[in-house]
């Protein structure tokens, strides 16, 4: 790693675009900066000095006072002796919140795709970059935590083969400006993503019990102020609900005599079971709550207000998710109920046997 001979001791000082941290020695600095670093980012620093400079021209009038109270403004913190201190934000993080308000407000970028709009400005001007950026796109998409090389590779081919009516040139300033484009740049992404997904997401016909979760190991954690209800029947000390349907659908338990206990999967649980979403991606799926009728039951239920696309696709893995538990396993048996909200109003089942015998939604039968 090398710094900048001129590079501040203070991590609050303003860093000159010229002066950054490089990944190499110094000595390379002048012949191969751009070749180690993305050219994006360079030109995006040196981007963003200069609207600093100008006073964040062209950001939004809420943004600017926003960024002037953060960081042109003294700020004086209690100390526990009970005297003051002064704190300033890093040069890090101020640069960190100017990137994503001057790329939204000043330049308009509102997705991934259009940070390649930068092409146009002449900010991007190797293919290289281009490509790593969406190689990285893809494997943060589909969550790959290797590869990169392989996939830079075949999506370097497909770019210049496969993505337009004819092969390109990847050195063309017009092959990245069609990049920049929307279009191509969904049609890159979700093409790769879709094919990775139809050789990964394979149904292997077995499936093995690698962790378990106690629930009363779960560690204090946070919610947001929202509706809850302070249960008998679970083992949190409340119960808050997403929704209106999840509050009563928490008061129903508590009034069932035909179970022993229930729990509402918040996210410190940890309970998520893996599916391919509408889009083609891989994503986690937490359902709402899980209810202990007996020893040897146990069910996972889903509640919904309004469905969406994804929701079929849910539960279809939840149903698998039950058959392949309760192949690893005999101990307990595990199955699943989807509740909605308009059946839950209309037919206001009175005990946990109604529930199961009525809402079939799912079931396949």
């Amino acid at each position: 790693m090398a710094l900048h001979p001129d590079f501040p001791n203070s991590p609050h000082a303003i860093l000159n675009p010229d002066v950054r941290w490089f990944p190499a020695d110094e000595a390379l600095r002048e012949s191969s900066y751009e070749k180690l670093l993305p050219p994006l980012v360079h030109e995006l620093r040196k981007k963003i000095k200069a609207w600093r400079d100008n006073g964040y021209e062209g950001a939004a009038g809420t943004s600017i006072a926003l960024l002037n109270w953060w960081f042109n403004q003294e700020h004086m913190l209690p100390k526990a002796g009970g005297t003051m201190e002064k704190f300033q934000y890093y040069f890090a993080q101020q640069e960190a919140v100017e990137s994503i308000i001057y790329l939204y407000d000043a330049v308009k970028v509102k997705d991934k795709y259009d940070l390649l709009r930068f092409d146009s400005s002449g900010a991007v001007t190797d293919y290289r970059s281009v490509v790593g950026y969406f190689t990285r796109v893809i494997m943060k998409d589909l969550r790959l935590v290797s590869g990169y090389d392989v996939l830079y590779g075949k999506v370097k081919y497909f770019i210049r083969d496969e993505l337009f009516e004819k092969p390109v040139d990847l050195d063309s300033l017009n092959t990245l400006r069609n990049l920049s484009e929307l279009e191509a740049g969904k049609t890159l992404v979700e093409t790769f993503k879709k094919q990775i997904n139809a050789l990964t997401v394979q149904d292997r016909g077995d499936a093995k019990i690698r962790d378990t979760i106690k629930l009363r190991k779960t560690r204090p954690f946070v919610v947001k102020e929202q509706g809850y209800i302070i249960p008998k029947k679970s083992i949190f000390n409340k119960i808050i609900g997403d929704s209106r349907l999840e509050l009563q659908f928490a008061a129903f338990l508590e009034d069932c005599d035909d179970i022993i206990s229930y729990v509402k999967n918040y996210m410190a649980v940890h309970f998520k079971i893996d599916y391919v979403n509408a889009k083609g991606d891989i994503s986690n799926y937490y359902p709402d709550f899980v209810v202990k009728k007996s020893e040897q039951e146990v069910f996972v239920i889903e509640t919904k207000g309004l469905e969406d696309l994804d929701v079929p696709l849910k539960m279809e893995r939840l149903k698998q998710w039950c058959v392949d538990i309760n192949k690893a396993q005999s101990e307990i048996k595990y199955d699943y109920v989807f509740v909605d909200e308009e059946s839950f109003n209309q037919y206001q089942p009175k005990s946990f046997n109604e529930l199961i015998a009525g809402f079939r939604e799912y079931k396949g039968t």
